[in-house]
């Protein structure tokens, strides 16, 4: 039943966002036909009110399934929510205290002294992060139907029903990855410190930074292999031994469900990233005609890289592939660049029909393990 309200659900979105793309498009030849070009500055190509529109549908069936009982995650931050983070407001040392990240402390207190209903938690939390993920998708691609498409039909929007800090922190990355993208330094800067105070891994937004300013030729790409290939073997004692010396970070890296050195991955977790393997690889081999269409490609192209390292190591190390989720959004931006450099309109349909086909089969597995 889920499955098929759902697949409900990404044709009517889809169907939404395209009439509001094909507006604009109209829109703009009409500017060009009387000389008027089109306002400076503007790069989506979706007006805000179908953001707004679309992130209110979204995340009311988000905050359905999330009252829904279902989800394991979602029972236990109601819970949490009326029974568990109240404790620590007393203080900014029992916040600091509660080995759950600041930043999520202070919504649930904030939720909590309006109502005591979890419902309007899950709401709040899916409508804030929804909106921000389609406004940056908006302003990373030209295809914006086409990106809300595979928004949907990824991982990516049925893990934010039910992985609530990090979709928190993830959708303050992405915007982090536009202000990069904008050279916009300190707002990358001060958007990686919130996503920090919603979860602990956004830590390596930081680094990040300098990795993507990095990143020149395609030999960096052979480093930054070597570099996983040893952290493949590496990760595990480094987490256990060096992380949970990090002042107040140290205690969130083991906290409550997320103990992420709790057992390996296996076959199936490797073929998740199956996908993004092809498109990372075809992104290298075509890296220079990438360059001269889109801007920051090397970007776009890292994140990719980074994603599709995330799913191989999480055979070592189960929970991994929650570490890539801060690179799928640029990833997913840069299929429509990448695939648009083939030529021949036959190869673009024979890739974009694998990858769509690929995508539809991980997610609708998962909605099943979920629902089961």
């Amino acid at each position: 039943m889920v499955l098929i309200f759902y697949s409900f659900l990404v044709i009517v979105i889809v169907f939404l966002a395209y009439v509001s793309e094909s507006i604009f498009n109209r829109r703009t030849l009409l500017e060009e036909s009387i000389n008027l070009g089109i306002p400076f500055g503007y790069k989506s190509r979706a007006p805000i009110y179908n953001i707004l529109l679309l992130s209110s549908i979204l995340s009311l069936f988000s905050a359905y399934l999330g009252k829904s009982g279902y989800m394991i995650d979602t029972v236990r931050y109601a819970w949490s929510f009326l029974y568990r983070y109240p404790m620590y407001y007393d203080s900014v040392n029992t916040m600091i205290s509660a080995r759950t990240e600041v930043g999520f402390l202070l919504i649930n207190m904030l939720i909590g002294r309006i109502t005591h209903e979890s419902f309007w938690l899950f709401l709040f939390i899916a409508f804030v992060t929804t909106f921000i993920n389609l406004y940056t998708a908006s302003k990373i691609s030209r295809k914006y139907t086409l990106i809300v498409f595979l928004y949907l039909i990824s991982l990516y929007f049925f893990q934010t029903t039910y992985i609530l800090r990090q979709n928190l922190a993830v959708s303050f990355a992405n915007l982090a990855f536009l202000s990069y993208t904008n050279d916009l330094r300190i707002r990358y800067i001060m958007f990686s410190l919130v996503a920090i105070t919603f979860h602990a891994t956004a830590l390596i937004l930081l680094p990040l930074y300098f990795v993507l300013k990095g990143i020149k030729s395609k030999k960096n790409y052979y480093y930054i292999l070597m570099i996983f290939s040893v952290s493949f073997f590496l990760f595990e004692p480094i987490f256990n031994l060096y992380l949970p010396k990090i002042p107040y970070f140290g205690q969130l890296f083991n906290t409550e469900e997320a103990n992420l050195t709790f057992g390996g991955g296996s076959s199936s977790v490797i073929f998740k990233g199956v996908p993004f393997y092809i498109i990372t690889v075809i992104a290298l081999v075509r890296r220079n005609r990438l360059k001269q269409i889109m801007y920051k490609a090397d970007a776009f192209i890292a994140c990719s890289f980074f994603y599709s390292m995330s799913w191989l190591l999480s055979y070592n190390m189960y929970w991994f592939f929650r570490i890539g989720w801060y690179f799928l959004l640029p990833t997913l931006a840069l299929v429509p660049s990448l695939f648009s450099t083939f030529k021949n309109p036959r190869e673009r349909v024979i890739y974009y029909t694998i990858f769509i086909f690929v995508l539809i089969f991980i997610t609708y597995r998962q909605i099943v393990i979920v629902f089961n």
